[in-house]
Protein backbone atom coordinates (compact mmCIF):
# COMPACT_ATOMS: atom_id res chain seq x y z
CA UNK A 1 0.00 0.00 0.00
CA UNK A 2 3.17 2.06 0.95
CA UNK A 3 4.72 1.52 -2.01
CA UNK A 4 1.49 2.53 -4.60
CA UNK A 5 0.86 5.57 -2.12
CA UNK A 6 4.35 6.82 -3.25
CA UNK A 7 4.19 5.86 -7.05
CA UNK A 8 1.29 7.97 -7.35
CA UNK A 9 3.02 10.84 -5.08
CA UNK A 10 5.63 10.90 -7.74
CA UNK A 11 3.61 10.45 -10.56
CA UNK A 12 1.65 13.61 -9.15
CA UNK A 13 5.07 15.36 -8.49
CA UNK A 14 5.94 14.77 -11.92
CA UNK A 15 2.93 16.59 -13.74
CA UNK A 16 2.94 19.87 -11.42
CA UNK A 17 4.79 22.71 -13.49
CA UNK A 18 8.38 23.09 -13.05
CA UNK A 19 9.30 26.88 -11.93
CA UNK A 20 12.44 28.48 -12.18
CA UNK A 21 13.59 31.50 -10.25
CA UNK A 22 12.27 34.57 -11.62
CA UNK A 23 15.44 36.25 -13.11
CA UNK A 24 13.88 40.14 -12.73
CA UNK A 25 14.20 40.46 -9.22
CA UNK A 26 16.90 42.27 -7.70
CA UNK A 27 17.56 46.07 -8.14
CA UNK A 28 18.42 47.40 -11.67
CA UNK A 29 20.14 50.65 -12.74
CA UNK A 30 19.67 51.75 -16.70
CA UNK A 31 21.60 55.11 -17.67
CA UNK A 32 21.12 56.90 -21.01
CA UNK A 33 23.03 60.20 -22.06
CA UNK A 34 20.04 62.01 -20.14
CA UNK A 35 18.84 60.04 -17.42
CA UNK A 36 19.18 57.26 -14.79
CA UNK A 37 17.03 55.28 -13.75
CA UNK A 38 16.92 52.77 -10.51
CA UNK A 39 14.44 50.27 -10.35
CA UNK A 40 14.14 47.55 -7.95
CA UNK A 41 11.53 44.84 -8.74
CA UNK A 42 10.59 41.70 -5.59
CA UNK A 43 8.48 38.78 -6.83
CA UNK A 44 4.96 40.57 -6.33
CA UNK A 45 6.26 44.51 -7.16
CA UNK A 46 8.33 47.21 -9.10
CA UNK A 47 8.95 50.60 -8.31
CA UNK A 48 11.30 53.12 -9.70
CA UNK A 49 13.06 55.89 -9.86
CA UNK A 50 14.42 58.66 -12.85
CA UNK A 51 16.95 60.84 -11.76
CA UNK A 52 18.53 63.67 -14.59
CA UNK A 53 22.06 63.29 -15.06
CA UNK A 54 22.54 66.95 -14.78
CA UNK A 55 20.54 66.77 -11.02
CA UNK A 56 20.68 65.92 -7.53
CA UNK A 57 17.45 64.73 -7.31
CA UNK A 58 15.01 62.55 -8.60
CA UNK A 59 12.26 63.62 -11.31
CA UNK A 60 9.69 61.41 -11.62
CA UNK A 61 8.68 58.05 -10.08
CA UNK A 62 5.97 55.29 -10.07
CA UNK A 63 5.44 51.37 -9.26
CA UNK A 64 2.78 49.04 -8.92
CA UNK A 65 2.05 45.05 -9.23
CA UNK A 66 3.55 43.39 -12.89
CA UNK A 67 3.38 40.38 -14.15
CA UNK A 68 5.33 38.02 -16.69
CA UNK A 69 3.81 35.82 -20.04
CA UNK A 70 6.12 34.34 -22.22
CA UNK A 71 8.69 36.68 -23.06
CA UNK A 72 6.02 39.62 -22.21
CA UNK A 73 6.74 41.71 -19.31
CA UNK A 74 4.01 44.00 -17.99
CA UNK A 75 3.98 46.58 -15.66
CA UNK A 76 0.72 47.47 -14.18
CA UNK A 77 1.11 50.97 -12.72
CA UNK A 78 -0.17 52.58 -9.81
CA UNK A 79 -1.03 56.04 -8.51
CA UNK A 80 2.09 57.03 -5.93
CA UNK A 81 -0.43 56.30 -3.44
CA UNK A 82 -0.55 52.53 -4.67
CA UNK A 83 -4.62 52.78 -3.85
CA UNK A 84 -5.35 52.20 -7.33
CA UNK A 85 -4.16 51.38 -11.01
CA UNK A 86 -3.25 54.51 -13.34
CA UNK A 87 -5.15 52.75 -15.91
CA UNK A 88 -8.79 53.01 -14.22
CA UNK A 89 -8.29 56.67 -14.27
CA UNK A 90 -8.78 59.45 -16.87
CA UNK A 91 -6.42 59.60 -19.31
CA UNK A 92 -5.02 56.72 -18.83
CA UNK A 93 -8.02 54.21 -20.16
CA UNK A 94 -5.38 53.12 -22.93
CA UNK A 95 -2.48 53.43 -21.01
CA UNK A 96 -0.08 49.99 -21.85
CA UNK A 97 2.83 48.70 -20.40
CA UNK A 98 3.91 45.47 -21.85
CA UNK A 99 7.36 45.20 -23.01
CA UNK A 100 9.59 42.23 -24.48
CA UNK A 101 12.20 41.23 -22.26
CA UNK A 102 15.21 39.44 -21.03
CA UNK A 103 17.94 38.65 -19.42
CA UNK A 104 21.25 37.66 -19.80
CA UNK A 105 23.66 37.11 -16.95
CA UNK A 106 23.29 40.63 -15.24
CA UNK A 107 21.65 42.93 -17.69
CA UNK A 108 17.98 43.22 -18.42
CA UNK A 109 16.69 44.36 -21.96
CA UNK A 110 13.24 46.02 -21.95
CA UNK A 111 11.92 46.77 -25.16
CA UNK A 112 8.79 48.14 -26.45
CA UNK A 113 6.50 51.44 -26.52
CA UNK A 114 5.02 53.09 -23.50
CA UNK A 115 1.48 53.77 -24.39
CA UNK A 116 -0.26 56.82 -22.03
CA UNK A 117 -2.75 57.80 -24.86
CA UNK A 118 -3.76 58.08 -28.72
CA UNK A 119 -1.44 60.98 -28.33
CA UNK A 120 1.56 60.65 -26.08
CA UNK A 121 3.72 57.23 -26.81
CA UNK A 122 7.22 56.52 -25.68
CA UNK A 123 9.63 54.03 -27.36
CA UNK A 124 11.13 51.92 -24.28
CA UNK A 125 14.80 50.37 -25.67
CA UNK A 126 16.35 49.97 -22.08
CA UNK A 127 19.30 47.76 -21.00
CA UNK A 128 19.14 47.87 -16.99
CA UNK A 129 22.33 46.58 -15.15
CA UNK A 130 22.01 44.36 -12.30
CA UNK A 131 23.08 46.47 -9.13
CA UNK A 132 25.53 44.51 -6.95
CA UNK A 133 25.64 44.99 -2.63
CA UNK A 134 28.57 44.30 -0.80
CA UNK A 135 25.83 43.81 1.90
CA UNK A 136 22.96 41.17 1.98
CA UNK A 137 20.42 40.74 4.62
CA UNK A 138 18.19 37.73 3.23
CA UNK A 139 17.34 36.80 6.41
CA UNK A 140 15.81 40.18 7.05
CA UNK A 141 12.53 40.01 8.16
CA UNK A 142 10.99 42.88 6.96
CA UNK A 143 11.80 42.42 3.39
CA UNK A 144 8.72 42.68 1.34
CA UNK A 145 6.09 45.37 0.08
CA UNK A 146 4.87 47.47 2.93
CA UNK A 147 1.73 49.78 3.49
CA UNK A 148 2.25 52.83 6.10
CA UNK A 149 -0.89 52.62 8.40
CA UNK A 150 0.51 55.86 10.63
CA UNK A 151 3.38 58.15 11.78
CA UNK A 152 4.33 60.32 14.76
CA UNK A 153 7.25 62.18 14.49
CA UNK A 154 8.79 65.08 15.89
CA UNK A 155 12.11 67.32 16.32
CA UNK A 156 14.18 68.44 18.76
CA UNK A 157 12.42 72.11 18.95
CA UNK A 158 8.96 70.82 17.82
CA UNK A 159 5.65 68.89 19.22
CA UNK A 160 4.62 65.82 18.37
CA UNK A 161 2.85 65.44 15.02
CA UNK A 162 0.86 62.50 13.25
CA UNK A 163 -1.12 61.09 10.67
CA UNK A 164 -2.38 58.13 9.39
CA UNK A 165 -2.86 57.29 5.58
CA UNK A 166 -6.32 58.26 5.35
CA UNK A 167 -4.48 61.54 3.91
CA UNK A 168 -0.44 60.60 3.93
CA UNK A 169 0.61 57.38 2.23
CA UNK A 170 3.75 56.07 2.26
CA UNK A 171 4.76 52.88 0.04
CA UNK A 172 7.38 51.02 0.09
CA UNK A 173 9.74 48.16 -0.79
CA UNK A 174 12.68 46.46 1.00
CA UNK A 175 14.77 44.00 -0.59
CA UNK A 176 17.75 42.21 1.30
CA UNK A 177 20.15 44.70 -0.32
CA UNK A 178 17.88 47.96 -1.20
CA UNK A 179 14.97 49.78 -0.29
CA UNK A 180 12.42 52.12 -2.26
CA UNK A 181 9.70 54.44 -0.80
CA UNK A 182 7.41 56.59 -2.56
CA UNK A 183 5.13 59.30 -0.23
CA UNK A 184 1.79 61.32 -1.10
CA UNK A 185 0.23 63.60 0.65
CA UNK A 186 -3.83 64.64 -0.12
CA UNK A 187 -3.28 62.41 -3.06
CA UNK A 188 -0.38 64.89 -4.23
CA UNK A 189 3.84 63.48 -4.52
CA UNK A 190 5.30 64.47 -1.54
CA UNK A 191 8.78 62.56 -1.72
CA UNK A 192 10.47 60.02 -3.40
CA UNK A 193 13.35 58.30 -2.38
CA UNK A 194 15.90 55.09 -2.23
CA UNK A 195 18.79 53.42 -1.17
CA UNK A 196 21.07 50.53 0.70
CA UNK A 197 21.29 49.50 4.22
CA UNK A 198 23.21 48.00 6.68
CA UNK A 199 21.84 45.76 9.54
CA UNK A 200 22.93 44.31 12.92
CA UNK A 201 20.22 42.83 14.85
CA UNK A 202 16.95 44.08 14.91
CA UNK A 203 18.60 47.94 14.21
CA UNK A 204 18.50 48.61 10.76
CA UNK A 205 20.43 51.95 9.26
CA UNK A 206 19.67 53.09 5.70
CA UNK A 207 21.78 54.84 3.37
CA UNK A 208 20.16 57.48 1.07
CA UNK A 209 21.65 57.17 -2.69
CA UNK A 210 18.02 58.65 -4.48
CA UNK A 211 15.86 61.43 -3.75
CA UNK A 212 13.49 64.29 -5.06
CA UNK A 213 14.91 66.76 -2.12
CA UNK A 214 18.79 67.18 -1.53
CA UNK A 215 20.12 64.17 0.32
CA UNK A 216 22.02 65.38 3.40
CA UNK A 217 25.08 62.99 3.75
CA UNK A 218 26.22 63.64 7.24
CA UNK A 219 22.89 63.03 8.94
CA UNK A 220 22.87 59.37 10.12
CA UNK A 221 19.53 57.40 10.61
CA UNK A 222 18.82 54.40 13.00
CA UNK A 223 15.79 52.32 13.17
CA UNK A 224 14.71 49.60 15.62
CA UNK A 225 12.74 47.41 13.59
CA UNK A 226 9.73 44.64 15.05
CA UNK A 227 7.69 42.22 13.08
CA UNK A 228 4.50 41.41 14.15
CA UNK A 229 2.50 39.21 12.05
CA UNK A 230 1.86 41.30 8.85
CA UNK A 231 2.49 44.41 11.14
CA UNK A 232 6.03 46.14 11.27
CA UNK A 233 6.56 48.32 13.40
CA UNK A 234 9.72 51.04 13.28
CA UNK A 235 11.10 53.90 16.00
CA UNK A 236 14.02 55.52 14.22
CA UNK A 237 16.27 58.32 15.41
CA UNK A 238 17.96 60.90 12.64
CA UNK A 239 21.43 62.12 14.54
CA UNK A 240 23.66 65.29 12.73
CA UNK A 241 27.34 65.03 11.76
CA UNK A 242 28.14 65.62 15.42
CA UNK A 243 25.99 62.63 16.57
CA UNK A 244 22.75 64.75 18.26
CA UNK A 245 19.51 63.47 17.62
CA UNK A 246 17.55 66.14 15.56
CA UNK A 247 14.22 63.73 14.50
CA UNK A 248 12.42 60.98 16.49
CA UNK A 249 9.73 59.09 14.57
CA UNK A 250 7.45 55.96 14.81
CA UNK A 251 5.74 54.34 12.14
CA UNK A 252 3.22 51.44 11.82
CA UNK A 253 3.63 49.64 8.75
CA UNK A 254 1.09 46.72 7.24
CA UNK A 255 2.52 44.12 4.70
CA UNK A 256 1.00 44.33 1.53
CA UNK A 257 0.37 40.79 -0.47
CA UNK A 258 1.04 39.88 -3.90
CA UNK A 259 1.11 37.38 -6.51
CA UNK A 260 3.88 35.72 -7.03
CA UNK A 261 5.80 36.08 -10.38
CA UNK A 262 7.53 32.91 -11.40
CA UNK A 263 9.08 31.51 -15.05
CA UNK A 264 8.48 28.46 -16.25
CA UNK A 265 11.54 26.56 -16.66
CA UNK A 266 12.52 24.37 -19.41
CA UNK A 267 11.94 20.47 -18.74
Amino acid sequence: MKAKLLFFAMLLIGALPVFAQNPLVGTWVETSDKVEEIKIITPTHVMFLIRPLNADTVSMGGGGTYSLKGNKYIENLQTDDFTEYLINLEPYKKMKAAYDYKVENDKFYCKGTFIVSDSLKYPVNHTFVKVKSANSYPNNPGIGTWNQLSSTYWGVDSKKQSHTNATATRFQIITPTHWIRTSTRDKKVENRMAGTYTMQGNKIYPVMEYASFPINKSDKIEITQRIEGDKMYWSGIVKDATGKAVFHFEDVFQRVPGKVNKIAAAK
